[in-house]
């Protein structure tokens, strides 16, 4: 049984809308190698699953855009929902 350093053991998945040309979005997260993302269309629209482990639903969502950032891609976030383990 791990120590969840301060609540940090709730995982979180965020959906975020990248901004960008799809194609440039793809290519920075293939390039980028990121554990627990994913990208998806839904309605013609590019979006982006990111799976975070964090205490609230706005640090899961600040940690989603800062992952994506590191990448080099910008986005915004849709909406967010907690995962059972």
């Amino acid at each position: 049984m791990g120590d969840d350093r301060a609540g940090r053991g709730r995982r979180w998945k965020v959906v975020l809308s990248p901004r960008g040309a799809s194609d440039f979005v793809q290519s920075r997260l293939l390039l980028a190698r990121l554990n627990g993302v994913s990208w998806y269309r839904r309605q013609g629209r590019l979006l982006v699953s990111v799976k975070v482990d964090a205490s609230t639903q706005e640090e899961a969502e600040r940690l989603a855009v800062e992952l994506l950032g590191d990448a080099q891609v910008h986005a915004s976030a849709v909406r967010s929902r907690h995962l059972l383990r």
